[in-house]
């Protein structure tokens, strides 16, 4: 007997640019010479997903083990009650990013054999951004915290600042647009 939800997307993720319309998550139109099932397609974006934190854990796992050791260095013991907070503040966020971009492996492991891979790749597609987020606001007080020490608390702000922006744009903005646009010419299409 044929399953009646094999063809229908399960946990949609709203446009976050428009309220009134819901875009499921992975519902791109398969090429005519890739004709992938839905299981098929969600397989593959779920490998896409742990390929992408592969890449983000590095990063982090760096940042997190210098942030350790920058705290027990005889020259931090001398900061200043700003900079300690700045320190503190880049090694919760690390530690949001180490977390939620691990997350993935351990929903992964709850989940598989229950024929739940759609909402697999949801929360997993969730847990990629919440941990790019926190890698983000990570890196950026890193860069405060750095330029604090060296500059002053001026230089701090406007560095901290300038990288949370590119942040933002690279990350967030522009994957918005060209997502935006995509689905504007595939509408008119």
């Amino acid at each position: 007997m044929a399953n009646p939800m094999a063809n229908t997307v399960v946990n949609p993720i709203e446009n976050p640019m428009e309220n009134t319309q819901h875009r499921p998550l992975l519902d791109v139109p398969a090429l005519p010479a890739h004709q992938e099932s839905r299981v098929q397609r969600l397989d593959r974006a779920y490998a896409e997903i742990l390929q992408e934190v592969r890449i983000a854990q590095c990063g982090i796992q760096i940042l997190f083990a210098s942030l350790l050791y920058l705290g027990v260095t005889p020259a931090f013991t001398g900061s200043t009650f700003l900079e300690r907070c700045v320190y503190c503040v880049s090694l919760a966020c690390s530690i949001g990013a180490a977390g939620t971009l691990l997350a993935p492996a351990a929903l992964h492991r709850f989940m598989c054999g229950h024929r739940l891979k759609g909402e697999l790749v949801t929360s997993a597609h969730r847990c990629l951004v919440a941990g790019l987020t926190f890698l983000a606001l990570a890196i950026s007080s890193a860069l405060m915290l750095i330029l604090e020490l060296a500059l002053g608390a001026f230089a701090a702000v406007v560095g901290g600042g300038a990288a949370l922006a590119w942040f933002v744009l690279l990350w967030g903005l522009g994957p918005l647009r060209a997502r935006n646009r995509a689905d504007a010419a595939r509408l008119a299409a």
